[in-house]
């Protein structure tokens, strides 16, 4: 076009006196190549688009089935190309992929083998990721079996991705929710293979029916893929086929790979200071039994305003967590099926129960008939709805069916949290309550009392510090288990993580120790530092320890590459 224009004597139909508009106006009317082509493929369908068709099912769903994905073993290459396309005709961003492409391999001599495993959504007879859903994201199309994320609706807790044992769902910071692929169920629905399946060169993926029963017998009997989690869990549908069965000892190709996972440290704010809070109104309670109503009570409205003020932390860095914390009021849509939901409406009850219950102390008895006795209750409703909410968050964790998350380690690890924390915060404000209200006989008691709680909280800290270094005996399995790998990021990446947690705790267990000994006997403003250092030490060391929690997991997903 410019050739000609510099060039007019080399086009007939050009004069001297054209000029560049009239050229472009000229070539707007032109088609493109692409329209060309785009438009033969609409007019006369290729071989391509028959091959495209080739990778549907032939006959219509009938009933008690659902799509499926079905991957050739035998043809998959590792080429990536399925991730490509799904990258590109999904629109997604940088660092984002529905699609992953890993790696089975052997370690024998005897037998060598490798085998690449392309992967995504496996769209779940029964999808953790639906189940675990607080605000009610994921459904799961009743006609076809796709599960699907609403986006709209997500409010980006991340429960899903901790809870599917695949790996799916992937968080997007930006946006601030989860997204997942949907069997590209757009062109589904307009005859069209997935862009996965459109791209692989050997026509390793394709969309297939499954029978759910069948899913369902397939995955009690363990049926899957090698080096994936147990099938039963879900019930995946996507289909493996090979000429010659996968030998079940393969590894996956990032088995060793010991990479922290994220520590979500707003949730480790979260838990401890929530666990905490809840421990100390139950030895408030348990003070108010045992010793005389008239050196505690005069410090109940000071100790449950400063108790509750740290459950309050607690859910204002829950808020943190979320990637859109506006929509934060959806937490409880899902309480017929996620424990997150119920761990939301029972933290809420604590809350509002907690905050009633310290109130109390501040209104004027003539507003509030029978005060002592509506307060009484209020502290007993304090501590059930606190631990309902602590049984409900170790829910939450024991149904991700990860090893390092069992029910027994998480009910250890948040009990004692609770119960060691809830005692050094209580030893470290009766001491300052007392300075506070001036009356003799209180800052007597008070001197008592933290000394008391000084040797309760030595003692439980170190139970729990002895409890938690039991995982660090796995580093003996034989095999790489699941637990073997936790202990060995615990000592490995993560080991100035434990080493701060085992300092803080050694530390804080010698000075509450020695609080104790001398208890009553120290001035009460030295009484006061050093319960404030000794329960700050027992406090970061209780962080640290959740920190681990989340960091030294190891979660199960689809076999990844080969790492460096």
């Amino acid at each position: 076009m410019i050739n000609a224009v510099l060039n007019p004597e080399n086009d007939s139909t050009i004069g001297a006196h054209s000029d560049l508009l009239g050229l472009l106006l000229r070539d707007q009317q032109e088609m493109s190549a692409v329209e060309r082509f785009s438009m033969r493929h609409d007019e006369q369908p290729s071989c391509q688009v028959q091959q495209y068709r080739s990778l549907l099912p032939a006959t219509p769903l009938e009933e008690g089935e659902q799509y499926a994905f079905s991957v050739d073993l035998d043809r998959c290459s590792g080429c990536k190309a399925c991730v490509t396309a799904c990258h590109n005709l999904n629109g997604l961003d940088d660092h984002e992929a529905w699609r992953d492409v890993g790696l089975l391999y052997s370690a024998s001599t005897e037998l060598p083998m490798m085998q690449h495993v392309t992967a995504a959504c496996h769209h779940c007879v029964n999808p953790a990721c639906m189940n675990a859903c607080p605000t009610n994201a994921y459904e799961k199309d009743p006609i076809t079996g796709i599960v699907k994320h609403l986006d709209d609706q997500c409010f980006g807790c991340q429960y899903c991705t901790l809870a599917c044992p695949y790996g799916v769902p992937k968080y997007h910071e930006k946006k601030g929710i989860v997204r997942k692929c949907d069997m590209c169920s757009q062109r589904l629905a307009n005859d069209e293979a997935p862009a996965c399946a459109q791209a692989c060169p050997h026509e390793a993926i394709a969309i297939t029916k499954v029978s759910v029963t069948e899913a369902r017998s397939r995955a009690t009997e363990g049926e899957f893929i090698t080096g994936a989690h147990n099938p039963s869990y879900t019930t995946p549908t996507t289909v493996y086929k090979s000429r010659k069965p996968l030998p079940k000892n393969l590894l996956k190709g990032d088995q060793h790979d010991l990479t922290p996972e994220h520590a979500h440290l707003p949730l480790v704010l979260m838990l401890v200071l929530i666990q905490v809070s809840a421990g100390a109104f139950l030895f408030l309670q348990l003070a108010r039994m045992l010793n005389p109503a008239a050196v505690v009570d005069p410090m109940l409205p000071f100790l449950t305003v400063g108790i509750f003020g740290v459950s309050q932390l607690a859910l204002a860095a829950s808020t943190v967590h979320l990637g859109r914390p506006l929509y934060a009021f959806r937490g409880i849509l899902g309480i017929r099926h996620s424990w997150m939901s119920r761990e939301i409406a029972a933290f809420g009850a604590y809350s509002a129960a907690a905050g009633t219950y310290a109130a109390s102390f501040w209104v004027p008895e003539f507003l509030m008939p029978f005060q002592p006795l509506f307060q009484q209750y209020l502290g007993y409703a304090a501590v059930l709805t606190g631990y309902i909410g602590l049984a409900c968050s170790i829910m939450i964790y024991e149904c991700t069916q990860r090893r390092f998350w069992n029910g027994t380690a998480t009910t250890m690890k948040f009990v004692g949290t609770s119960l060691c924390g809830g005692t050094a915060l209580l030893m470290m404000l009766a001491p300052i309550v007392a300075l506070v209200t001036g009356d003799a006989s209180i800052r007597e008691f008070a001197g008592t009392w933290s000394g008391r709680l000084a040797i309760a909280a030595s003692a439980l800290t170190l139970i729990k510090l002895l409890t938690d270094a039991g995982v660090l005996r796995h580093l003996t399995d034989a095999t790489f288990t699941s637990r073997k790998k936790s202990a060995r990021l615990i000592l490995g990446p993560l080991r100035s993580i434990t080493t701060g947690r085992a300092v803080c705790a050694a530390l804080g267990i010698v000075l509450t120790t020695t609080l104790g000994v001398f208890e009553g006997s120290l001035p009460l403003m030295g009484t006061a530092a050093l319960a404030a250092v000794s329960g700050s030490l027992i406090l970061a060391g209780e962080f640290a320890e959740r920190y681990l929690f989340f960091a030294a997991v190891d979660a199960p997903r689809m076999p990844g590459g080969l790492k460096s």
